[in-house]
C-alpha cells in the first residue's frame, strides 16, 4: 500500500464514473428521470491514490492557453481503451518509483516530468495516439520497469525521430527526462 509520504503520480485514469443507472433503481411503474451527462472526470483517480488537483501546464511565457484547456474539458467523454489504461498505469508505476527517491534534484525533476506527462495521460485517455506510438510508449515503460535505461533510451530515440510531431515537444521532453532519471 502507498504511504502518505510518497507524492502521488500526476497520471491518473480518466473515464466516465461507473455508477448504477438510475433506470435500474427505478421501479417499472415510475418513469425514470432523464440522466444528466457525466461530468468531466479530469480529477478521476486510482482508488489507492489520494485526490490531487492537476495543475495547468505552464508555457515558457508563463501563461497556459486557457482556450486549449476549455476545449479539452468540453470534448465528449471517450472511454479509455484497456491497452491505454494499462499504459497509464505503467507510467504511474514508473513515476511512483522515481517519487520514492528523496534527492532534492530528483524531486524537482519529477515535478517537471509529471507536469509534462499530464498531456500524455490526457491523450492516452482519449485514445488519440495511433497503435504504433502506444507500442513504443509500452516498450519504454517496460524497459524502465526492468531497470534497462539503455533500451528505454534507444526506443525513445526511435520515437523522437519518427513521431516527434505526433507526440509533441512537451511530452517528448518529459519522457526524455524520465528515461534519463534512470541513468
Amino acid at each position: 500500500p502507498p504511504t502518505a509520504t510518497a507524492p502521488p503520480s500526476v497520471l491518473r485514469p480518466v473515464g466516465p464514473p461507473t455508477a448504477p443507472s438510475p433506470a435500474a433503481a427505478t421501479p417499472p411503474s415510475v418513469p425514470a428521470p432523464a440522466a444528466a451527462p457525466p461530468a468531466p472526470t479530469s480529477a478521476a483517480r486510482m482508488p489507492s491514490q489520494p485526490a490531487v488537483a492537476a495543475a495547468p501546464l505552464s508555457s515558457s511565457s508563463g501563461s497556459a492557453p486557457a482556450s486549449a484547456a476549455a476545449a479539452a474539458a468540453a470534448a465528449p467523454a471517450v472511454a479509455t481503451s484497456a491497452e491505454n489504461q494499462q499504459l497509464i498505469d505503467a507510467f504511474n508505476a514508473v513515476m511512483a518509483s522515481r517519487h520514492a527517491i528523496r534527492d532534492p534534484k530528483v524531486v524537482k525533476l519529477m515535478a517537471d516530468v509529471s507536469k509534462r506527462l499530464e498531456q500524455l495521460q490526457q491523450k492516452l485517455s482519449r485514445n488519440e495516439y495511433p497503435p504504433v506510438i502506444t507500442a513504443l510508449f509500452q516498450q519504454i515503460v517496460q524497459a524502465l520497469l526492468a531497470g534497462d535505461s539503455r533500451a528505454a533510451l534507444a526506443v525513445f530515440q526511435q520515437l523522437n525521430s519518427d513521431h516527434f510531431d505526433a507526440v509533441g515537444p512537451a511530452v517528448m521532453l518529459g519522457i526524455k527526462r524520465l528515461v534519463e532519471s534512470f541513468k
